[in-house]
């Protein structure tokens, strides 16, 4: 199997490969049949996890001992709004309405711009972040330029406190 042992890896490493040989072609760099075009893709098995209520107050208790902010923050959001990921780590302040607790974004996955309520603690939790001069991103980044990229030790830390080992940030 592909990325980790995974058949959902080992299905985009196909697709991927499919795609490099037909490009090619395409560009005149290699020509003859695709060598993966009859490779069969793996049956997936879509995950059904998620926080159950029994496990709450154990993460709770995980994300506030967290010491950086921004990470605490946007875990909270994934939490509570259902967002991506990286929706909820690219969120800028433009993007608020703080006022009427509105979160607007502009550019999903399905290209279309998303309207989100947040709920009361979202928007207090936001409200209370530190802004950072000249960086138009709610979660800062490192040395508070762009934003929060690559959050997974953190991430594994939270879940490892909160005896969550099976939960992905995508299941938030």
């Amino acid at each position: 199997l592909g990325a980790a042992g995974h058949p959902t890896g080992a299905n985009r490493l196909i697709a991927l490969i499919r795609t490099m040989f037909n490009l090619a072609n395409d560009w005149g760099i290699f020509e003859g049949n695709n060598p993966a075009s009859r490779i069969k893709f793996f049956k997936e098995i879509a995950r059904n996890r998620f926080v159950m209520p029994d496990e709450l107050p154990r993460f709770w208790a995980a994300l506030n001992n967290e010491p950086n902010p921004y990470i605490r923050v946007a875990f909270l959001i994934c939490l509570l709004t259902g967002a991506r990921r990286s929706e909820v780590l690219t969120m800028r302040w433009a993007d608020l309405d703080l006022r009427q607790s509105i979160w607007t974004i502009p550019d999903t996955k399905a290209n279309r711009p998303h309207v989100i309520p947040l709920a009361r603690r979202a928007a207090e939790e936001i409200i209370s972040l530190p802004r950072t001069a000249d960086n138009p991103y709610v979660f800062c980044g490192r040395w508070s330029k762009g934003h929060l990229v690559n959050v997974s030790k953190p991430w594994n830390r939270i879940r490892k406190e909160a005896k969550l080992e099976d939960v992905r940030l995508h299941d938030l």
